[in-house]
């Protein structure tokens, strides 16, 4: 294999370069190889791959073995060693995948030592009979990709794709298995963090709440190194709900204060996804000298779920009235009447809301101030709600909560006035007895 490289340095430069050539521009190179000495027609074969059009080099690699297939020169060992890997990538990069799987397959049966000794290679292996839908072959083929660059982000980002294929086979326990020791390696944390939140989409799309809530609370997450914000923000809100409906307002709290308001956190992601799109386009100027074939992979197709998430952040209902009104809920739950006071006013005090919402917190905000036993401002409060929702269902209680605070004043005519307008205007409600 070692000769080979040093006679053809096409060769070197296609296993070296495999990871850029798709971001090459196509040229239309010769398609056919009628007429051409099996020479000649190997040579328009490469030339065609290294000029980045993937689809032209695998349909001629293709030609190359029907015409010349059966002939003593096209076997050779030699020749064998040196066609199968460019075959193999190309038909990959033209998105042939199990064509792609089986000519790799081919060169791990006859030159083993070929892939072994070529972590690109390998990694183009993997990335075939995952396309191909061999997901268990593509994890072995990452086990040996990973032995090859082990301890480089190469290996750690094999390790995160090694879980995402546990988990297309519906192997929830072996794809956190995996996320668990990964989680535990010299991996940066900031991939770590990516890996935890890989283990807790998992758990939320198996409905495993309990699990997924824990593993939100378990880390330490930082939203300036994290580039999937929306997913983590969308994460935390269903594992703080999650927890507010099983009475855990501490935990729940602890989870909303990783959610930003939906305008910021669309600031955010934009802000996220320009600066991935800056790394992409140095790592592609770098292509040549640098190392980072994998990572420049991976990031692209970061890009592209982050673009995703991003539309589908910006196209879908504002989320920030409801979980604010939870917000406050839980404070008040919590008994932190303070900030859920000051949560619920400013939800009442804005307009653009829906009036549900800032019904729902007005009428909390005279709670509040109730269990803070401020009967002015209590006063207050519930009369500006009866007044701005006289037709609310919550209308009734906010009556008997006035009469409650006069009668806390000992300003017993006052409250016995608002009690017979609770009872004349709602005969049959509950609450007009209580004060007896």
């Amino acid at each position: 294999m070692t000769g080979i490289r040093a006679q053809n340095p096409i060769f070197t430069g296609m296993c070296i370069l495999f990871g850029w050539l798709m971001w090459l521009p196509n040229t239309h190179g010769q398609t056919e190889l009628e007429g051409l000495t099996f020479k000649d027609a190997l040579q328009a074969s490469i030339e065609a791959a290294g000029s980045g059009d993937l689809q032209t080099a695998a349909s001629l690699f293709q030609s190359l073995e029907l015409t010349f297939g059966a002939e003593d020169e096209y076997l050779e060992e030699e020749v064998q060693r040196r066609i199968l890997p460019l075959k193999g990538l190309a038909e990959l990069g033209a998105g042939q995948f199990q064509r792609a799987a089986d000519t790799l397959d081919s060169l791990e049966d006859s030159y083993p030592q070929a892939l072994e000794q070529n972590a690109p290679l390998l990694y183009g292996w993997a990335r075939a009979h995952k396309g191909a839908g061999s997901n268990s072959n593509a994890r072995d083929a990452l086990d040996r990709y990973m032995n090859q660059v082990a301890g480089t982000t190469e290996a750690f980002l094999a390790n995160l794709e090694k879980a995402d294929l546990f988990f297309a086979d519906d192997m929830l326990e072996e794809g956190l298995a995996e996320l668990d020791a990964f989680s535990n390696s010299s991996a940066p944390h900031s991939l770590k963090m990516q890996g935890q939140l890989k283990a807790i989409h998992a758990h939320l799309n198996e409905g495993q709440m309990d699990q997924a809530a824990a593993r939100m609370l378990n880390n330490t997450w930082s939203i300036t190194t994290m580039p999937e914000l929306a997913q983590l923000a969308f994460s935390a809100l269903s594992c703080g709900e999650y927890s507010m409906s099983a009475g855990r307002y501490q935990a729940a709290l602890k989870l909303f204060q990783l959610v930003p308001p939906k305008s910021q956190l669309v600031r955010l992601q934009k802000e996220k996804l320009d600066d991935l799109k800056l790394r992409i386009l140095s790592g592609r100027r770098r292509a040549l000298l640098a190392t980072n074939r994998h990572q420049q992979q991976y990031l692209s197709r970061l890009e592209q779920q982050l673009t995703q998430q991003l539309e589908a952040l910006e196209s879908s209902e504002d989320y920030t009235p409801t979980f604010y009104l939870h917000y406050g809920q839980c404070l008040l739950f919590d008994g932190q009447l303070y900030k859920a006071w000051l949560m619920f006013e400013y939800i009442s005090l804005q307009e653009a809301y829906p009036t549900s919402i800032r019904e729902e917190a007005h009428y909390r905000w005279v709670i509040c101030a109730h269990q803070l036993q401020d009967w002015e401002e209590a006063l207050t409060i519930a009369r500006n709600f009866v007044e701005r929702y006289p037709d609310s269902k919550l209308a009734p209680q906010a009556l008997y909560l006035i009469a409650k605070a006069h009668l806390e004043q000992r300003r017993y005519p006052e409250s016995i006035e608002v009690l017979n307008d609770l009872i004349q205007s709602f005969p049959d409600h509950p609450l007009h007895g209580r004060l007896n």
